[in-house]
């Protein structure tokens, strides 16, 4: 199992990945899971695991890290959400992504635990998720508001 770099972009010519990612660890169960556990400097971060990448060094799961950034100029909501150019150019705005590189990789869905200053990415294999076998007819009931 690797992890590997492949973006880390950011507006603090100073910054290094140590001071946004403090630890990483990574395996595989016995089922075919994949579980990554990265602690953070920072308490609360935007991370997302969607989607694979491809080069010809390596392939694999996508986690994205992102700053949360908050102003009071905004009420303190977070600016991606409310101004995504300003995000960006912000002087803390930083990106990780790695990529996951288990040497075989597959069609996995991705789950996120944030735990405060800690995060615990799977990679649950399709054939896990997408079970035709347990499904069976269900009664649609209508939902009606104010009964």
């Amino acid at each position: 199992m690797k992890i590997h770099i492949d973006k880390f972009k950011h507006n603090n010519p100073d910054l290094k990945l140590e001071d946004v990612i403090t630890d990483i660890k990574a395996g595989i169960t016995k089922e075919g899971v994949i579980n990554v556990h990265i602690k953070t400097v920072d308490k609360y971060v935007i991370i997302s695991a969607n989607g694979t990448t491809y080069s010809k060094d390596f392939e694999g799961g996508v986690i994205d890290i992102n700053p949360y950034i908050s102003l009071p100029e905004h009420d303190y909501k977070d600016l991606y959400e409310v101004d995504y150019d300003a995000y960006i150019k912000h002087p803390d705005y930083y990106w990780v992504s790695l990529v996951v590189d288990n040497g075989d990789w597959g069609y996995y869905n991705s789950t996120i635990t944030p735990l405060k200053y800690e995060y615990f990415v799977s990679f649950v294999p399709d054939s896990m998720v997408l079970n035709y076998d347990c499904l069976e007819d269900v009664k649609i009931i209508e939902w009606i508001d104010g009964e």
